[in-house]
């Protein structure tokens, strides 16, 4: 019943006004140099098996590591360097003497490495867009909070038994609201790696929330 719940809140719709323009600036990134650094492997393997240089398509090269420089700026300006040396380099092979006398590995192992990178940093602001941004700022207040009731709980007065269930029921509130929403942040953001709601932090949100609303109060009302 909690994961049909936490399922069917998990799709209601997010804030339309939550920008997406750092995750398209690194998709716009890893399309240019992903699409680069193929035309190259493509054009080292028809090198390799005897075809001889063929000038236009060097230029062509040039021109994709040109575009991948200028797109991955935003994002990383150390592989939009390699990117820049790598184009020179197609244009004119002289200038790859000067990228090794900076110390750049512009060679394609190294090419691939970033495009990895690039590729994991991509996915990690994507979901970052999976939660709605106030989700922090709610979160680190509901911890607040918690801390705040637990340091009552120790060294405030005492309280009826009427009054100590509503404050029981608060408790628990504040807790699994800062568990939900710091949590699902986490999790969305690949700091909490929950891989079957990995691409679901409203639904781990709301499923997990609910959790420990209900053992949070399993266990005060054991203890109380």
């Amino acid at each position: 019943m909690l994961t049909a719940l936490a399922d069917r809140i998990g799709h209601w719709p997010l804030p339309s006004n939550i920008p997406a323009s750092e995750s398209q600036k690194f998709r716009r990134a890893f399309d240019s140099v992903d699409l680069a650094l193929r035309k190259t492997i493509q054009y080292l393997r028809l090198r390799a098996e005897g075809r001889g240089p063929i000038v236009e398509e060097e230029y062509k090269l040039s021109d994709l590591w040109s575009k991948a420089c200028a797109d991955t700026a935003p994002v990383d300006q150390q592989l939009s360097d390699l990117c820049f040396f790598k184009g020179l380099g197609w244009s004119d092979p002289k200038k790859w003497e000067d990228a090794d006398a900076r110390q750049l590995d512009i060679s394609i192992s190294n090419m691939e490495r970033n495009l990895i990178y690039l590729s994991r940093r991509l996915g990690r602001a994507i979901n970052e867009k999976k939660t709605p941004n106030w989700f922090h700022i709610a979160g680190f207040l509901f911890a607040f909070l918690t801390f705040v009731s637990l340091l009552y709980l120790m060294i405030g007065p005492s309280l009826d038994p009427n009054r100590g269930r509503i404050f029981d029921a608060w408790l628990a509130f504040c807790l699994a609201a800062s568990f939900a929403f710091i949590g699902g942040t986490a999790n969305a953001t690949g700091h909490l790696p929950i891989p079957l709601l990995r691409d679901k932090p409203m639904q781990f949100s709301v499923g997990g929330g609910i959790a420990v609303f209900v053992i949070t109060l399993l266990v005060l009302n054991v203890f109380s």
